[in-house]
């Protein structure tokens, strides 16, 4: 599988990308831009002269969420050429160059799993698919673009059916905004992959995130107490400091992965 096998007709943006892009994975994304403006060509190059820290550019952002953020989302940007999305006086993002992408019938009909979510979640699903937008981050005197592409997709079975079907190659997992029961999902990603995912993390099926990003409340504890059993993997935490969220807490913590695995080739 590649990226473009997953729609059911040709959309030159999609075309535009890698076959196997690298991707910075947002599971239970909502509305939250945070990850575009961590890794814009200004903090990558500040982390790199500041804190002799390496962090790749990711060819595309891949979001998936299930709930009411999604679906507001999937209006603004597609009732307005540029709306906007954030804007704190220091940062503003606006969207563009939108478009309503259709799911092949195969991906679209795994996209919800009720023994997955809760009840009140499900209420929310629209058949929306999937949708493409681009995010213009203007931060003081500087303007850059990121590339987007939104799935409404539950995220267990977006992990089965889309990541591991190699349709993307992800260089960072995002797990900041599961809020398990109180977030509308059932079971973390992080509970799925680094827990009952022990000891290979799905790394011998081609999963081989070089950053995951955990939220301080939740997944955290979780991801720790798996990784650190490790025999084969071992993960630098804080490899560098994420945005604060909106009350200026620290509520993300960015770990670096580190494999010693030999027995697996990298694809």
């Amino acid at each position: 599988m590649n990226i473009r096998s997953l729609f059911k007709q040709e959309h030159e943006v999609i075309n535009q990308l890698p076959e196997k892009p690298k991707v910075f994975w947002y599971v239970s994304a909502g509305d939250d831009f945070r990850p575009p403006v961590f890794l814009t060509d200004t903090k990558i190059d500040y982390f790199r002269k500041n804190e002799n820290r390496q962090l790749p550019k990711p060819d595309l952002f891949v979001y998936n969420c299930i709930g009411h953020e999604t679906k507001k989302l999937f209006e603004n940007l597609s009732s307005s050429d540029k709306p906007v999305l954030f804007d704190d006086r220091g940062t503003r993002i606006t969207g563009r160059n939108f478009q309503h992408l259709t799911l092949k019938e195969e991906i679209q009909q795994s996209a919800l799993n009720k023994n997955n979510i809760q009840s009140y979640t499900v209420d929310h699903f629209d058949k929306i698919g999937a949708f493409y937008f681009e995010v213009v981050l203007e931060d003081r005197d500087k303007i850059e673009t990121q590339k987007i592409l939104y799935f409404e997709y539950e995220n267990f079975h977006f992990f089965q059916d889309v990541i591991l079907k190699s349709a993307f190659d992800v260089n960072y997992l995002c797990a900041t905004r599961e809020g398990i029961g109180f977030g509308g999902g059932k079971k973390s990603i992080i509970e799925l992959i680094y827990k009952e995912g022990f000891p290979d993390f799905y790394y011998d099926q081609g999963f081989r995130p070089k950053f995951v990003l955990t939220f301080r409340d939740f997944t955290d504890n979780m991801f720790c107490d798996s990784i650190y059993k490790s025999e084969n993997f071992c993960a630098k935490k804080d490899f560098v400091p994420y945005i604060r969220d909106h009350n200026n807490d620290i509520d993300t913590f960015v770990y670096k992965i580190v494999s010693d695995k030999t027995s697996y080739q990298k694809s």
